[in-house]
């Protein structure tokens, strides 16, 4: 049986979650709450803030290591064969995949089926740490985009799953409220 693309994606995404669930559950039940996850993320915005060329040094290594994972023919640009062959690997949906990457590459003036690792790396950046409504980041995991909506206004994407180990991955970004 041939390995799989993506030999230690799932261990880098637990390992990520579990460090991230400790370092933002504040009073330290095991569960992170919507104020606490809130509270934490401003410290990481104050820092990217206060440190910019160290907070891009590592969204280059982390998120540019998942980008390379991703990148089946390495030659440095996801293609949505990249991105779909990912998102199955995963049990994700890969129907709105194509209209999402289009979308966001065309905030760009990129064209649509060709997402290169610089600004796959802005995108992280946007996603994570620019609050503006409009900016092609706030999309990075709208894998639903252009399907019918959700039986829950609020959620734009995913379901939870059981990963390694018994841990509960929710990955999932509720919509912006008007």
């Amino acid at each position: 049986m041939p390995s799989p693309p993506f030999p230690n994606v799932l261990e880098l995404l637990i390992s990520t979650y579990q460090h991230e669930t400790e370092r933002r559950d504040l009073n330290h039940d095991g569960v992170v709450n919507e104020q606490e996850f809130v509270e934490s993320h401003a410290q990481v915005v104050s820092a990217f803030a206060r440190l910019p060329e160290q907070a891009r040094a590592f969204i280059a290594k982390a998120a540019g290591g998942f980008f390379d994972c991703l990148d089946l023919d390495g030659d440095g640009v996801l293609e949505l064969a990249d991105l779909a062959a990912y998102a199955a690997a995963y049990g994700k949906p890969t129907a709105g995949i194509q209209a999402n990457l289009a979308r966001m590459l065309a905030a760009f003036q990129l064209p649509p089926d060709h997402l290169p690792k610089a600004v796959f790396l802005e995108l992280v950046t946007q996603y994570w740490f620019d609050p503006s409504p409009d900016v092609p980041g706030r999309w990075l995991f709208d894998l639903d985009f252009g399907l019918p909506p959700s039986p829950d206004p609020r959620l734009v994407y995913g379901q939870p799953s059981k990963g390694k180990q018994g841990v509960v991955l929710k990955v999932f970004r509720l919509a912006q409220s008007p």
